[in-house]
C-alpha cells in the first residue's frame, strides 16, 4: 500500500481525484530492487503501470539466443517520477523486453485492474497516460531515424542535444556501455566522439560526469554531422585513451 501523499508528489497523479489516488494507494505495491536486479523479464505477463519512486532502471531488448554477451539493444532509462509500462498495460501480450534496476531502485507497481477504474473516473488522469504514450513513440521514431539515416557524431550530439532541451540527466547517469547500446554503436565510439566534444569545449568530462556546455554546438552538429576538421578530430583521439577507462557515467559498469 502507498501513501496519498507519495502520489501526490508525482508529476502523473498531481491534481487526480482525491477518491481515486486513495483506491490507487490502497492497491499499490512498492518493490525494492538491488542493482542487476530486474523487475520484469521479456515474455513474462506483466500487466501493470510502474512508477519509479528512487534510483533507475533500463528497458532494453536482451541479446539473441547464442548472441555476443552485452549484446543488449537498450531502449529507454527510467528515473524519479517516471511512469512506465503503458504499452501493455491493458493488451493480452507479454513484455517484449527486460527491465532492470541500474542501481538500487524503488519502484511503484499499479496493476492494471485497478486503473481501468480509476482511468474511467478521472479523465485527467487517463489524459497523462496517452500523453506519455504519445511522447515514447515520438522518442522511439527518432531513434529509429537516428539509427537509420545519421553517423555517430550526429546521433551523439543529437542524444545531447535533447538531454539537455529536456534538463534531465536520467541517460547521462547509465554506463558509457548502456548508452551507447542505445545509440547503436560501441562504447569505443561513443569516448572518441564525446572526446572530440570536449576538444570543441560543447562539454565537459569531470569526476566520472558528462555536463553539457553548448547545446545549441551539439544541435549543429546533429544536424550536419558531415563537417568534422581534422584537428579536433586528431586531438580527440589522444584524449580518448583518459577518458575511456573512466567513462563519464556517475553509475559503475
Amino acid at each position: 500500500m502507498a501513501e496519498v501523499v507519495m502520489l501526490e508528489r508525482l508529476p502523473l497523479f498531481r491534481g487526480v481525484d482525491a477518491r481515486v489516488l486513495d483506491a490507487i494507494a490502497i492497491a499499490a505495491k512498492s518493490r525494492r530492487l538491488q542493482k542487476g536486479e530486474f523487475l520484469f523479464r521479456r515474455g513474462e505477463f506483466r500487466r501493470s503501470l510502474f512508477v519509479v519512486l528512487e534510483g533507475l532502471v533500463k528497458l532494453a531488448l536482451p541479446a539473441a539466443p547464442g548472441g555476443l554477451k552485452g549484446s543488449e539493444r537498450a531502449i529507454e532509462a527510467f528515473g524519479p517520477g517516471t511512469a512506465f509500462g503503458e504499452d501493455v498495460l491493458f493488451a493480452d501480450s507479454p513484455q517484449i523486453a527486460d527491465c532492470q534496476a541500474m542501481m538500487r531502485t524503488t519502484v511503484l507497481c499499479i496493476d492494471s485492474t485497478v486503473l481501468w477504474d480509476t482511468l474511467e473516473r478521472d479523465p485527467l488522469l487517463s489524459a497523462r497516460l496517452l500523453r506519455n504514450l504519445s511522447g515514447r513513440l515520438h522518442a522511439l521514431m527518432r531513434d529509429i531515424e537516428a539509427t537509420s539515416l545519421h553517423n555517430a557524431l550526429q546521433r551523439v550530439a543529437g542524444f545531447l542535444r535533447d538531454e539537455a532541451r529536456a534538463g534531465r540527466r536520467t541517460w547521462l547517469a547509465c554506463t558509457q556501455r548502456v548508452i551507447a547500446s542505445k545509440l547503436g554503436i560501441t562504447p569505443e565510439t561513443l569516448s572518441r566522439v564525446v572526446s572530440r566534444f570536449c576538444a570543441e569545449n560543447l562539454v565537459r568530462l569531470e569526476r566520472g560526469k558528462i555536463f553539457l556546455l553548448d547545446a545549441e554546438g551539439l544541435g549543429r552538429l546533429a544536424d550536419d554531422g558531415s563537417r568534422a576538421d581534422a584537428p579536433a578530430v586528431a586531438h580527440a583521439a589522444t584524449v580518448a585513451a583518459s577518458t575511456v577507462a573512466a567513462g563519464f557515467s556517475p553509475v559503475s559498469r
